[in-house]
């Protein structure tokens, strides 16, 4: 890439955010609950005859894991705040609940990201 914009870090961030959703949660397991020696029971009739709608989760491509462990580099470049206020961001959480957990307003959400991405790509722009 020639030269980093804020909008193609933007793009990175957000492609990174959605390959974390798809990759599978290696604590899930531990969250369950413990239901005995008894596997689960459907508790509809039409689960047990495979008339639900399947969830297929496609697990993301290595190139798509290793841009997202790129975009966890560029990250670390930030304090924590901005850092948050970015992934939570790309990840879809509205910028009112990111300011209710970081203790201030929704404009300065939108600063933090404005400040973040220029910066990142300021970093970019001159390791190229």
């Amino acid at each position: 890439m020639d030269k980093w914009t804020p909008e193609d870090v933007w793009e990175r961030i957000v492609a990174a955010a959605n390959v974390e959703r798809a990759l599978p949660d290696p604590e899930s397991r531990f969250r369950v609950p413990h239901s005995g020696g008894w596997p689960g029971f459907p508790s509809d009739p039409e689960e047990s005859y495979g008339y639900n709608d399947v969830k297929v989760r496609v697990a993301p491509a290595r190139e798509a894991i290793d841009g997202m462990s790129q975009v966890w580099e560029w990250l670390d470049w930030l304090a924590l705040p901005p850092k948050r206020a970015l992934f939570l961001l790309a990840a879809g959480v509205p910028a009112k609940k990111i300011a209710r957990k970081l203790g201030v307003n929704r404009s300065t959400v939108w600063r933090m990201k404005q400040r973040a991405l220029k910066y990142i790509s300021d970093v970019l722009n001159k390791t190229a």
